[in-house]
């Protein structure tokens, strides 16, 4: 699995929810999917979901500006529904093909 840098290691030009706390790591063939905690002073926290594909000509990783979702804390209750529905529909799908 490729390596993401270091929270230091970002530019200027790199999203706030990379510097958040990773959560999650989802590796995909040509991106990953990262899922970071946000917290800072002044500011709203909020669960980061976001897509970073990978530079071609250098391997490195950057954030997709346009693949990414910021969840606020008070929309969290709602998204845990979401997905947990959406596991149940994985299961019960599996189970059927399994027959």
């Amino acid at each position: 699995m490729r390596e993401v840098p270091a929270p230091e290691a970002l530019s200027r030009e790199t999203p706030r929810s990379a510097t958040g706390r990773r959560l999650a790591l989802l590796p995909r063939r040509a991106s990953q999917i990262h899922v970071a905690w946000v917290e800072e002073p002044g500011r709203r926290t909020f669960l980061s979901v976001w897509l970073w594909n990978f530079d071609p000509a250098t391997d490195a990783p950057y954030p997709d500006k346009a693949a990414g979702v910021r969840v606020h804390v008070e929309e969290l209750p709602q998204l845990r529904r979401a997905v947990a529905e959406g596991l149940d529909e994985a299961q019960r799908r599996r189970r059927e093909r399994e027959r």
